[in-house]
């Protein structure tokens, strides 16, 4: 057995934008609006258990536009992966 995977094994952003169902435009919202709210989470504030929300929140939001797809928004198109 191989342990080192072919070429076709490796990630490819092609393959990703096909099947993603959010544009470029919406994919760099996504991860400037993200990261902008993950920034907001690391100002201190009296409620820590707001920071750990925006965080989590944050870095969701970035997540989904670096992988193309959003579940919430194929749920509203009615479409289904």
């Amino acid at each position: 057995m191989n342990p080192v995977p072919n070429s076709r094994e490796y990630y490819s952003p092609a393959q990703s934008q096909q099947r993603g169902n959010l544009s470029v435009a919406e994919q760099a919202m996504y991860v400037v609006g993200g990261l902008a709210l993950a920034a907001a989470g690391t100002k201190p504030r009296p409620n820590f258990l707001l920071n750990i929300v925006a965080l989590g929140a944050g870095a969701y939001l970035a997540w989904r536009g670096t992988q193309g797809y959003c579940p919430m928004k194929a749920a509203i198109d009615g479409h289904t992966s």
